[in-house]
């Protein structure tokens, strides 16, 4: 999420207070067959973003097991932002 955050400050010219919201994060878990708590892995991203964002950050999200991620990552996220501008 720290990454994320990274990537759409960036797109914002370093101001955050131009995104307008937050539509959706996609959190893709890298798991065993048998893990079943993806949910609970993508709070911390929902979470993290809420306490930066406050109501801009509420969002839709889904949670998404994989066998793997590209670079062998535990965790991917992608987001849908609407920017001022």
């Amino acid at each position: 999420m720290l990454n994320l955050l990274l990537q759409l400050k960036t797109a914002c010219n370093g101001n955050l207070d131009d995104v307008i919201s937050c539509l959706k994060l996609t959190v893709y878990v890298n798991a065993k067959e048998s893990f079943a708590s993806h949910p609970n892995v993508a709070d911390g991203a929902s979470n993290l973003l809420l306490n930066v964002m406050g109501d801009k950050g509420i969002h839709a999200r889904a949670a998404v097991g994989s066998s793997s991620l590209p670079g062998n990552a535990s965790v991917e996220i992608d987001g849908i932002f609407k920017i001022e501008g």
